[in-house]
């Protein structure tokens, strides 16, 4: 069946079947991968990124291809991360494997004139299928894109960001979406921060390589586990879900006679009462605003059972709540920053021997002299030396632990032991690698570093890790604790060589300096002094999040950076610090003082002393120093009481167009008549979700499709929920039979069919509740429909 034909017959069915294989000890590609027959052991696996290559049979027919995740993917000559790098390829670079070693793919590509040319890749780099992942149902996961909430306005109105990488970094970025467009999701970053996204679910069948947009931050985009969203209430959607209650509410506003006019006439034709309680006299109300709306219930008995919907239209917030969670935010601040943890990780090879004296100096200028000139600020700090395993087992990882700076008896001591440093390695067995990772991770572990403190890790090295051999620790263990601690980082490559082994540590820098930069607003920058290069994420207009500087040299051969350029660069890592302290606690106090501009880095610090993330403390404070509330209501979702915002069911325009126009043709049926049909609506509806329509209905597959239940069915076809107890309990195929003899469930069927019956949207429905934009899936363009849960067939609800 054509991709064009299945989108025109299903409702809700973008996706494709998946045909699953036994076999499960030999993996074997499909005799046609374009046709998109995949193992679904093999989809869900890959989905968690540990699809088992070493059981894929690379002999039988069919090719396996994968392609680049992101831009400057390496090829390596050998099966190792420290091998020479052949080159970095392009994104979206197609890749045939051939074999599997070491961890490593075995592939051949295509170079820029055109020869085959072989090498290995790391499987985390790349994405395999043609087709979009896969939930448990086997249908291809979707996303909507939502933009968020503090992106900054551009040019091109509602839109955001699209990536060349899961980082989703600015230097990244190779494209635009706009809000509300359809994507079906290929692959989701290893962080789980990100998906790979592409606007059609079959890259085979005439979307191709061009369909695959790139990578998009989550929190831009909503899943689509389910069709329902819960969205504000607006305008005459939230006016409509209360015409039958009797008390409206409106709490906080200025009612003079304009005001009172205009909000009577918004509600026209409500009978509602309404009652005005707790007026402020500063507050101003903007009606030109949408109204938003809160449920609220009362003690009192004369309003039992009674739902009052409050309308709070731009209120201010009390101030001594505001105040009372600043004066908070300043205390966990100045806690934070109360002492400034340093943690100094060195390299003790002998391809150091050139450098340290060099390095002893500029630390012992810092210590001595430039500390002091940062204010009363007080400094731990403490040393670990690594180097590898041959040399003297037992000296490897000299580590001493935190001392006070204060003290000058303790700094006294801790300068001597970095002039105590020796650099030394087995001449047998030396190859440059060093047992950074295990050093870092000691280091950390025996420093002062505490969670929510200020906590500055300062790398001083030369050579990459030593992975031919193991000490079970990778970098992804290096990750977390940078993340747990919240890490400033300072790594200072103290000579450059062309080797893979130098190359491998400026590799790891510029990893951690990506990791410190995801979600930030800072962007990473460089610049060179002489032979140096300086790569840094500081940026003194956004304070928010941790800092990270990288030092090295250009032209990789054998350069020492001087001891006077560590120490000016080691100050101006720590004055950036103290620096980040006073603009924040600056920024906090001017709140309290009645400055009403409220910037980013002081919301998020609000936000996260209240518990709230960034966008639900971006709706408690506008740029006024206002509130708005966004509209609350209750109902049952899979079978629990929630209350949370109004509910809305995601369509598209060809989707709802069929939907109206199956739900006609019951239209003057008897109750038996229509009973039928929606057994055949839902049968013949399966039969295309599950790939089986050319089959009979007196196929044992299709009887086993019409032993489901309606409950499932409706879920399965519609991801949305069921509302009849009883009818929810019957199976497709006794809806025209058995089903009827149960009163109870004869009385929701009845109620089920006038639903489907009655189903319409008006224009001003159309107009005020709705969303459209249009999109491109397989070369049919529609549009976004967000349709009220209560209007939709199912979730109607029912008494």
């Amino acid at each position: 069946m054509s991709n064009k034909l299945l989108i025109a017959l299903s409702f809700f069915v973008l996706g494709f079947s998946l045909q699953v294989y036994t076999q499960i000890d030999v993996i074997t590609p499909p005799k046609e991968f374009s046709e998109g027959y995949i193992s679904k052991s093999i989809v869900e696996n890959y989905s968690q990124s540990n699809l088992n290559w070493a059981n894929v049979d690379f002999n039988s027919k069919g090719k396996w291809k994968i392609y680049c995740d992101r831009n400057e993917v390496r090829i390596l000559k050998n099966p190792n991360v420290t091998s020479i790098v052949i080159e970095k390829l392009p994104f979206r670079t197609e890749l045939n494997v051939i074999g599997y070693k070491d961890n490593f793919l075995k592939v051949q590509y295509l170079d820029n004139n055109q020869d085959l040319q072989l090498g290995y890749v790391e499987p985390e780099h790349t994405f395999l299928w043609q087709r979009a992942l896969c939930g448990k149902n086997g249908f291809p996961k979707k996303v909507i894109s939502l933009t968020s909430i503090n992106r900054n306005t551009t040019d091109d109105g509602d839109s955001d960001m699209l990536y060349v990488a899961p980082e989703c970094h600015q230097n990244m970025e190779c494209g635009r979406f706009k809000r509300l467009e359809l994507f079906f999701i290929l692959k989701e970053s290893k962080e789980h921060d990100s998906y790979l996204i592409s606007a059609s679910s079959d890259l085979s069948n005439g979307g191709g390589m061009s369909s695959i947009k790139g990578w998009v931050k989550k929190n831009n985009v909503q899943l689509w586990s389910t069709r329902i969203a819960y969205l504000e209430s607006r305008g005459f959607e939230a006016h409509n879900a209360y015409q039958n209650k009797q008390i409206c509410v409106f709490k906080n506003v200025d009612v003079n006679d304009n005001v009172a006019a205009n909000i009577n006439d918004a509600f026209i034709n409500s009978n509602k009462v309404v009652r005005v309680e707790e007026i402020s006299e500063d507050t101003k109300v903007n009606l030109d605003r949408p109204l938003l709306f809160n449920l609220t219930e009362f003690d009192s008995e004369d309003r039992t059972n009674k739902r009052d919907l409050v309308v709070i239209v731009n209120y201010s917030e009390d101030d001594a709540q505001v105040e009372s969670e600043i004066r908070k935010s300043i205390n966990d601040l100045k806690a934070r920053y109360s002492e400034i943890n340093l943690l100094f990780v060195i390299d003790g090879t002998a391809s150091m021997q050139p450098n340290i004296k060099g390095i002893k100096d500029a630390l012992n200028d810092f210590i001595k002299k430039d500390i002091n000139l940062l204010g009363d600020m007080d400094f731990t700090a403490s040393l670990t030396v690594y180097r590898d395993k041959e040399d003297k087992a037992n000296e490897i990882f000299p580590v001493y632990k935190s001392v006070s700076l204060k003290s000058q008896q303790d700094q006294s001591d801790f300068l001597s032991k970095i002039e105590g440093i020796n650099c030394f390695s087995n001449p047998k067995d030396y190859s440059f690698n060093e047992q950074l990772y295990l050093g870092m991770k000691k280091g950390v572990e025996n420093s002062g570093f505490k969670q929510n403190s200020a906590n500055i890790l300062i790398l001083i090295g030369d050579a990459g890790n030593d992975d031919d051999k193991p000490s079970n620790v990778v970098r992804e263990d290096i990750d977390a604790l940078i993340k747990k601690y919240g890490c400033d980082l300072f790594i200072l490559q103290s000579t450059n060589l062309m080797h893979e082994a130098f190359e491998g540590f400026s590799d790891d820098a510029i990893h951690w300096i990506n990791e410190i930069n995801t979600g930030s607003s800072n962007s990473i920058h460089s610049e060179t002094e002489n032979k140096n290069l300086i790569i840094s994420t500081k940026d003194e207009n956004h304070f928010q999040n941790p800092s990270a500087t990288f030092i090295t040299q250009i032209n990789n051969e054998g350069d020492v950076v001087p001891a006077s350029m560590i120490t000016s660069l080691l100050y101006d890592e720590l004055n950036y610090i103290r620096k980040k302290y006073n603009k924040r606690l600056v920024d906090l106090q001017e709140k309290i003082n009645g400055n009403k501009s409220w910037d980013e880095e002081t919301v998020r610090i609000l936000a996260q002393n209240s518990g709230k993330s960034f966008e639900e403390y971006m709706e408690v404070l506008n740029s006024e120093g206002h509130v708005s509330v966004v509209g609350q209501t209750n109902m049952k979702y899979y079978g629990k009481d929630v209350s949370a915002y109004t509910p809305y069911v995601f369509v598209t325009s060809k989707e709802l167009d069929i939907v109206i126009e199956k739900f006609n043709k019951l239209k003057g049926m008897n109750q038996l008549q229509a009973a039928q049909a929606l057994e055949d609506f839902f049968t013949d509806q399966l039969k295309i979700m599950h790939g089986l329509i050319n089959l009979p209905n007196n196929d044992p597959k299709i009887q086993e499709l019409k032993s489901q239940t309606v409950e499932h069915a409706w879920n399965e076809l519609f991801n949305v929920d069921f509302v009849y107890p009883e009818l929810s309990k019957v199976k497709i195929g006794n809806l025209s039979s058995g089903s009827l003899k149960n009163k109870t469930v004869k009385k929701e069927l009845n109620h089920f069919l006038k639903t489907v019956q009655s189903f319409k949207l008006s224009q001003k429905e159309q107009r005020d509740i709705t969303w459209t934009n249009n999109y491109n899936s397989s070369n049919n363009s529609e549009e976004f429909l967000w349709i009220p849960a209560r209007k939709f067939p199912g979730m109607k609800s029912y008494n």
